[in-house]
């Protein structure tokens, strides 16, 4: 019993019913537009009845806040999708990785994050190919990601709560070099693993490569954030964590 003839088999993903309600808003003049589902979609099975999963889809475009004439119009950009995706990862207790084998189905090549481990994918991340879109002249870029919510239940993901810190962070800024071959995520597990438990987080901040430089590199700049739960950190205690 189908609500309408778009909708009349059982769907594989869910992006397929969010760029449609995209669509509709473009249709009546909508710029700005952020949606996101959570549902059920089915694979085929040989012999059997089809296979079903839930996931979780998120699609956005157009101004990433409401114009104001104290700043420009900014539209949402390929950093937003990043962020939003690291933080989806992060939730699932894994990561993100650029992969152009992503670049299949919805997403455009090249601009595409895989979400998980090649061991155990959760989702995809990425710029939704603008041919697969009837959009309007004026229409921005379109970013969006699904992931497999029950990928992450098999893998133990888990919501906690933890109270408020008591005691002020110490926030570092680290520079490095990084040959240009090295992965940003590379250096990262190695900073996590040597910074010791007073790491409470630590994110990118700044890249820069050229002038005073070595050919071949990059400079990454994160800013790290200590914190003790129970006291305050003295400049010795982070000098050793940044340090090690």
């Amino acid at each position: 019993n189908p609500l309408s003839s778009e909708e009349s088999h059982l769907r594989d993903d869910l992006l397929g019913g969010l760029v449609r309600r995209l669509q509709h808003n473009w249709a009546h003049g909508v710029r700005s537009v952020r949606l996101y589902e959570i549902g059920t979609v089915f694979q085929p099975a040989n012999g059997g009845p089809p296979g079903e999963e839930m996931k979780m889809a998120a699609i956005f475009t157009g101004p990433s806040r409401p114009p104001h004439w104290s700043e420009p119009v900014r539209a949402y950009d390929l950093w937003d999708l990043k962020g939003l995706a690291s933080e989806v990862a992060e939730l699932f207790g894994t990561g993100i990785e650029v992969d152009g084998s992503g670049a299949a189905g919805w997403w455009q090549p090249g601009q595409s994050f895989s979400i998980g481990t090649a061991g155990e994918r959760l989702g995809w991340a990425g710029r939704i190919d603008p041919s697969k879109l009837d959009a309007p002249a004026w229409a921005e870029p379109v970013w969006g990601l699904e992931v497999s919510l029950a990928a992450a239940r098999a893998g133990g993901a888990t919501m906690t709560y933890t109270e408020l810190p008591a005691f002020p962070p110490v926030e570092r800024d680290v520079a490095l070099l990084v040959p240009a071959g090295v992965k940003a995520a590379e250096v990262e597990r190695v900073i996590e693993a040597r910074a010791g438990e007073l790491l409470e987080k630590f994110w990118p901040f700044d890249e820069y490569a050229g002038e005073g430089i070595v050919e071949g590199a990059r400079s990454i700049a994160w800013r790290l954030r200590f914190r003790h739960p129970e006291r305050t950190l003295t400049d010795a205690e982070v000098d050793a964590s940044v340090h090690a």
